[in-house]
Protein backbone atom coordinates (compact mmCIF):
# COMPACT_ATOMS: atom_id res chain seq x y z
CA UNK A 1 0.00 0.00 0.00
CA UNK A 2 3.22 2.54 0.47
CA UNK A 3 3.58 3.03 -3.55
CA UNK A 4 -0.02 4.31 -3.38
CA UNK A 5 -0.27 6.54 -0.29
CA UNK A 6 -0.02 9.59 -2.42
CA UNK A 7 -2.52 8.49 -4.91
CA UNK A 8 -5.07 7.73 -1.77
CA UNK A 9 -3.89 11.06 -0.14
CA UNK A 10 -5.90 12.93 -3.31
CA UNK A 11 -9.02 10.29 -2.29
CA UNK A 12 -9.27 11.97 1.04
CA UNK A 13 -12.81 13.03 1.90
CA UNK A 14 -14.39 11.01 -0.78
CA UNK A 15 -16.52 7.91 -1.29
CA UNK A 16 -14.64 4.51 -1.76
CA UNK A 17 -14.82 1.08 -1.15
CA UNK A 18 -12.46 -0.51 1.31
CA UNK A 19 -12.01 -4.29 1.57
CA UNK A 20 -10.40 -5.33 4.45
CA UNK A 21 -9.13 -8.90 5.82
CA UNK A 22 -10.90 -9.95 9.26
CA UNK A 23 -9.68 -13.17 10.50
CA UNK A 24 -9.70 -16.01 8.01
CA UNK A 25 -12.74 -13.71 5.55
CA UNK A 26 -12.74 -10.52 4.14
CA UNK A 27 -15.29 -7.36 4.23
CA UNK A 28 -16.19 -4.57 2.08
CA UNK A 29 -17.60 -1.32 3.00
CA UNK A 30 -18.55 1.93 1.49
CA UNK A 31 -16.89 4.88 3.31
CA UNK A 32 -14.99 8.06 2.81
CA UNK A 33 -11.58 8.64 3.56
CA UNK A 34 -11.14 10.83 6.86
CA UNK A 35 -7.40 10.29 7.51
CA UNK A 36 -4.26 8.12 7.29
CA UNK A 37 -0.99 7.58 8.62
CA UNK A 38 1.81 5.20 8.66
CA UNK A 39 -0.31 2.76 10.92
CA UNK A 40 -3.43 2.80 8.76
CA UNK A 41 -6.59 4.67 7.62
CA UNK A 42 -9.33 6.20 9.54
CA UNK A 43 -12.77 5.78 7.37
CA UNK A 44 -16.34 7.33 8.05
CA UNK A 45 -18.73 5.04 7.36
CA UNK A 46 -21.45 5.25 4.42
CA UNK A 47 -25.24 4.47 4.80
CA UNK A 48 -27.05 3.75 8.31
CA UNK A 49 -23.88 3.98 10.29
CA UNK A 50 -22.85 7.56 9.10
CA UNK A 51 -21.76 8.91 11.75
CA UNK A 52 -19.34 6.39 12.84
CA UNK A 53 -16.11 6.02 11.76
CA UNK A 54 -13.44 3.18 12.30
CA UNK A 55 -9.81 2.51 12.37
CA UNK A 56 -8.31 0.00 9.70
CA UNK A 57 -4.88 -1.00 9.94
CA UNK A 58 -2.39 -1.26 6.82
CA UNK A 59 -2.13 -4.89 7.84
CA UNK A 60 -6.14 -5.56 7.83
CA UNK A 61 -6.25 -3.47 4.27
CA UNK A 62 -6.72 -5.30 1.23
CA UNK A 63 -7.87 -2.70 -1.23
CA UNK A 64 -9.06 0.75 -1.37
CA UNK A 65 -10.73 2.04 -4.62
CA UNK A 66 -13.47 3.90 -5.97
CA UNK A 67 -16.79 2.01 -6.76
CA UNK A 68 -16.95 3.21 -10.09
CA UNK A 69 -12.96 2.34 -10.64
CA UNK A 70 -14.64 -1.50 -10.59
CA UNK A 71 -14.54 -2.92 -14.01
CA UNK A 72 -18.26 -4.36 -14.26
CA UNK A 73 -17.72 -8.58 -15.05
CA UNK A 74 -17.61 -9.46 -18.44
CA UNK A 75 -21.18 -10.84 -19.93
CA UNK A 76 -21.08 -14.03 -21.38
CA UNK A 77 -23.87 -15.44 -23.53
CA UNK A 78 -25.33 -18.34 -22.37
CA UNK A 79 -25.73 -21.26 -25.02
CA UNK A 80 -29.71 -22.18 -25.07
CA UNK A 81 -30.66 -25.36 -25.81
CA UNK A 82 -34.38 -26.27 -27.58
Amino acid sequence: MGANRPLLAQWMGELLELRYFTGNNTGSLECRLSAMSEDGVLVQLVGADEDKTRFYPWSSVQHIQHPVDEPEPPRQARAHSF
